[in-house]
């Protein structure tokens, strides 16, 4: 009776709790304002799976995501220190859930 009662109703009840716990915490990443962030930036992977990723002195790893006028400019400059201002969001990068950042500019401190 009891198995029946939480297999029809608890249980149910606990995964929509769930989901929406884990949906909230990946909104709250997506519709952050824009945050700035030191690091040292380097060009990390394998072609043709290459990004530009900004490691802070915590350790933090962020993925620049780069048009292709700003990935040339950056690309060229590397490995060196970054001042990056912009959004962040989650992503995936090389198999890995990591913060990315659409930078909104870029300069060295």
């Amino acid at each position: 009776m009891m198995r029946a009662f939480f297999l029809q109703r608890a249980l149910p009840a606990l995964l929509v709790l769930l989901l929406a716990g884990c949906a909230g915490g990946l909104a709250a990443i997506e519709q952050s304002t824009s945050i700035t962030v030191v690091g040292r930036a380097t060009v990390r992977g394998h072609e043709p799976f290459t990004a530009v990723v900004l490691e802070t002195n915590q350790q933090n790893l962020y993925v620049l995501v780069l048009d292709d006028t700003r990935w040339n400019a950056t690309r060229a400059a590397l490995p060196t220190r970054l001042r990056v201002t912009g959004v962040p969001y989650a992503g995936w990068w090389n198999n890995q859930r990591l913060a990315h950042i659409r930078p909104m500019a870029i300069e060295q401190p």
